[in-house]
């Protein structure tokens, strides 16, 4: 990684534990109930946050080295944790051609997405009211958009587009995968985990509009097509 890089990765990093960590009472809803429509609204922090991310790229944090052509040829989705703590997880990931991420929720938590190679579809939903004793979910679909290192971040809240699913969409330079840095707080851990959903589409009560297409999300246990594994970081070691 080139001192440039380093230093811009950095920069992310130390600004968003400082945003994360002075936002995190007001991002969690209390007891955990559902957050109401109107604390959606992005930040000025974390609207400065997803500028500062605008400006990463695959060769701020070396992508090509730390996934290599060997690496590849296991066609497994990959994270590359690059820092984890109380407050936050910053991630690399990246997505084969013909895989994706299933459906999955952020329990409470606010993240960004920045696409660095290729290009990902990310379908979002978001929830309608609590989940129901049978694991159904109403909810909105709320985003269909495929993603380049051109686009700006996205941005999840607690009661926005918490739930999604990213797809490998196109890869470039001949290499046949896609790519995003994800940003999160709080982090999964042992307490907080990721649930996994089937969406019924028009299953929902509700008429299409601008706020989304009415669907239901089922919750469905891990997909055992989803297939993962790990990479160290090396460079902030």
């Amino acid at each position: 990684m080139s001192r440039m890089g380093s230093s811009a990765l950095k920069s992310l990093v130390t600004q968003a534990y400082q945003v994360f960590r002075t936002q995190s009472k007001n991002l969690t809803p209390p007891n955990n109930q559902f957050p109401p429509q109107d604390t959606n609204s992005i930040s000025p922090e974390i609207k400065s946050l997803t500028d500062m991310m605008h400006s990463i790229s695959a060769d701020t944090v070396c992508l090509h080295r730390l996934y290599t052509s060997k690496v590849a040829q296991r066609k497994l989705i990959t994270f590359i944790e690059v820092v984890y703590n109380p407050v936050l997880t910053v991630v690399i990931i990246v997505i084969p051609s013909g895989l994706r991420l299933p459906i999955h929720d952020h329990p409470n938590m606010t993240g960004l997405i920045k696409v660095l190679h290729g290009q990902v579809r990310v379908s979002s939903y978001t929830k309608v009211g609590p989940t129901g004793e049978d694991g159904r979910q109403a909810a909105l679909k709320t985003q269909d958009a495929v993603l380049s290192r051109l686009s700006y971040p996205q941005v999840l809240t607690p009661g926005l587009n918490n739930v999604h699913a990213v797809e490998f969409e196109s890869g470039e330079g001949g290499k046949e995968y896609a790519a995003f840095l994800d940003v999160l707080s709080p982090p999964y851990d042992e307490k907080v985990g990721c649930h996994y959903y089937q969406c019924e589409e028009g299953q929902a009560k509700g008429q299409a509009g601008d706020a989304g297409e009415p669907c239901t999300l089922v919750e469905v246990d891990c997909p055992q097509e989803y297939q993962t594994h790990s990479l160290p970081f090396r460079q902030f070691q």
